[in-house]
């Protein structure tokens, strides 16, 4: 499984996670050192059977047989308890509940961390916008000055960067609400286009692409531009604000609607490619 980097590292900033990582780390290091148990009745018969062997060549009977007998027997039940502990701790690290649970609580730090990680790409885009001008593609980039160039090719690279932001943030967000069910409030609001800008949704012409989880460099641009740009810690906000939006849409046609999939309110869609009947 590939991990997002924007995401473990925004995880990997709050500090019961970190810690989280550190015991679980702990756990696989000192099962890595322990040798494998051996059978207790195993362990001991191999005393036995070892002064036997000798008491049959010398005809003098070892005097500590039985106590080292039960050493061997007591030892390797400990053995067996030390490695079952750490194995059953282990497993419940692997399984991941406790992370899980670490992770909707903190959730909101998370996606604070997200918040600021977007906030530095984004100054990025802005520092090259001037430079950058009109160019938005490849071929644009080959017939352009020098320095627009290297601007697209620097903002460029940043658009997996977004990426990678918006699924760590839909990520965490869906650990906070309930995203099962065709009428999951979240993926009714990430599918309209909320929660990218706060207050607002994204046009219809980027909200597609955001909610296949596309994103272009002429979307990047657009959202460097936006003040309300944003990664929100609290996914009631944009939920209760699309939820808004929705109810004060009047139904004198003057809004082309279509049926929605999901069984929610009419589906708002774009009035400019909308075709009337």
């Amino acid at each position: 499984m590939t991990i997002n980097p924007r995401l473990e590292a925004a995880q990997n900033a709050v500090p019961e996670i970190v810690d989280y990582a550190r015991r679980k780390a702990l756990v696989e290091s000192k099962l890595s050192e322990l040798p494998s148990a051996d059978d207790p009745q195993e362990a001991a018969s191999a005393v036995v059977a070892e002064a036997l062997s000798a008491f049959l060549d010398s005809g003098t009977w070892p005097a500590d047989v039985d106590e080292r007998a039960r050493t061997a027997y007591v030892d390797a039940i400990a053995a067996a308890e030390i490695r079952g502990q750490l194995a059953y701790m282990r497993t419940e690290f692997r399984n991941g509940h406790e992370l899980k649970g670490i992770v909707e609580r903190r959730a909101p730090e998370i996606l604070e961390h997200l918040d600021g990680q977007l906030r530095d790409v984004l100054e990025a885009v802005r520092t090259d916008l001037s430079a950058l001008g009109g160019v938005r593609t490849a071929e644009d980039a080959i017939n352009a000055p020098k320095a627009s160039m290297e601007a697209y090719k620097r903002v460029a690279a940043l658009v997996p960067e977004l990426l990678s932001i918006r699924e760590a943030q839909w990520t965490t967000l869906s650990d906070t609400v309930d995203v099962t069910g065709p009428h999951s409030p979240l993926r009714h609001a990430k599918r309209d286009g909320w929660g990218h800008v706060r207050g607002a949704a994204l046009p219809a012409d980027h909200a597609a692409e955001a909610a296949a989880g596309r994103f272009t460099l002429d979307h990047l641009v657009w959202l460097a531009q936006q003040s309300g740009a944003y990664v929100p810690t609290d996914a009631d906000e944009f939920i209760e604000a699309r939820q808004a939006y929705r109810a004060s849409l009047t139904d004198d046609g003057s809004v082309p609607r279509e049926p929605d999939p999901y069984g929610d309110d009419p589906l708002i869609i774009d009035a400019r490619k909308a075709t009337h009947v």
